[in-house]
């Protein structure tokens, strides 16, 4: 017996999105406590806080942003429908706008 719960895949499919999302989300965790881990006091002792700060928020919001994509999937694997065409452009967005704001903001944070 497989366990199929589905034609699309078996059960053992969601259980390995559950664990991907955990890692994904501990990593992303880890990055957001490494600078308090590795000391980076220096960084925020010059003009660099503002620079440290954004970079930590857009670690938070692709965080969010992965978990939402991961839950959503898992979603629509349990209850057998397709993603939708507007998945894919939607996650995109979400994963690289915080990156594109962060490298402007960088471009303009005083040196």
């Amino acid at each position: 017996m497989r366990r199929e719960i589905d034609d699309y895949g078996s059960v053992n499919m969601i259980l390995m999105m559950i664990v991907l999302n955990w890692i994904i989300w501990s990593f992303t965790s880890f990055i957001e406590v490494l600078p308090n881990i590795v000391g980076a006091q220096k960084a925020f002792d010059t003009d660099e806080p503002k620079l440290v700060t954004a970079v930590l928020l857009m670690v938070a919001f692709i965080k969010l942003g992965c978990v939402a994509g991961f839950s959503y999937i898992q979603y629509c694997m349990m209850k057998v429908q397709p993603l939708g065409e507007w998945f894919m452009p939607v996650f995109l967005m979400v994963m690289f706008i915080p990156m594109i704001i962060t490298g402007i903001y960088s471009m303009f944070v005083k040196k």
